[in-house]
C-alpha cells in the first residue's frame, strides 16, 4: 500500500480513475493515492465526477472524498482552486443535500478551504431549511464561525445558530471564546507550534500549547 500511494504513474492513475466509482473494495485505497499525490487537475477531475454521480451512496465516502481535497495545497487563485469551490457549491444545492445531508458537510468542509466568507455565509442561508432543524448539522455551521470572527457576517450566522437554542452548537461558539481569553502565546511556543512555518499544526502540538497556556 505504502508503495502504491507512492506511484505517479499514468497506467496506475487510469486505473485509479476507471475504479473510484465502479469498485467500492478500491475506493478507500484510490482516496489515499489522490490525497497522497496531491492536486492535479485529472484527480480532482475524478473525485468529482465520483462525488456528483450516483455510485457514491455512504456518508464515509462523501467525507473521504472531500477531505482529500481540503488536505490539498492548490495555488490559490488558480482555475483549480475556483473549480474545487464551484464543486462545493454544486454540493450544496438542493439535488443534493436534499437527498443527504452529509453532502451539506462536505461542501462546508470544502468551502471553509477554498471559499471566501461570502461563500460560506450562501452556503449555509441557502440550506437552513435543512441545517436549523438537526443539531448535529448545526454544530458544523456553528464550527465555520472561524472564518467569520470579528466580521458582520459571522455575528449574523451565530445570532441564527444560537436562536436555534441547540446546546453542542452553542458550545462552539464558547469555546472560540476560551481560546482567545487565554494568554498570548509567546513567540518561542509559536515556532515550536508551527513547526517555523505559517501552516496547520498537529493535534497533538495543539494539545501542547492549550497545556503550556493554561499553566502560564
Amino acid at each position: 500500500m505504502n508503495h502504491f500511494t507512492t506511484v505517479d504513474d499514468n497506467y496506475a492513475l487510469k486505473f485509479a480513475k476507471n475504479r473510484l466509482s465502479s469498485d467500492p473494495g478500491m475506493r478507500d485505497s484510490i482516496l489515499r493515492y489522490f490525497s497522497e499525490l496531491g492536486p492535479r487537475r485529472d484527480r480532482f477531475n475524478s473525485i468529482a465526477t465520483y462525488l456528483t454521480g450516483p455510485d457514491i451512496l455512504d456518508d464515509a465516502s462523501i467525507m473521504f472524498a472531500s477531505k482529500v481535497l481540503t488536505d490539498w495545497h492548490v495555488i490559490p487563485n488558480s482555475i483549480l482552486h475556483r473549480d474545487i469551490r464551484n464543486l462545493a457549491e454544486q454540493l450544496a444545492s438542493s439535488q443534493y443535500v436534499d437527498r443527504n445531508p452529509f453532502f451539506l458537510m462536505a461542501a462546508l468542509w470544502i468551502m471553509c478551504k477554498y471559499g471566501l466568507r461570502k461563500h460560506i455565509l450562501q452556503v449555509i442561508e441557502q440550506t437552513s431549511n435543512i441545517w436549523t432543524h438537526s443539531e448535529f448539522l448545526a454544530r458544523q455551521v456553528a464550527a465555520t464561525y472561524g472564518k467569520f470572527r470579528g466580521h458582520k457576517q459571522g455575528e449574523k450566522m451565530k445570532d441564527m445558530v444560537v436562536s436555534l437554542g441547540y446546546e453542542t452548537a452553542c458550545s462552539v461558539f464558547a469555546s472560540f471564546e476560551n481560546m482567545t481569553a487565554g494568554p498570548l502565546i509567546t513567540r518561542e511556543i509559536r515556532l515550536y507550534v508551527l513547526n517555523g512555518k505559517n501552516i496547520t499544526y498537529s493535534i497533538q502540538r495543539k494539545v501542547f500549547l492549550h497545556s503550556r497556556t493554561l499553566r502560564a
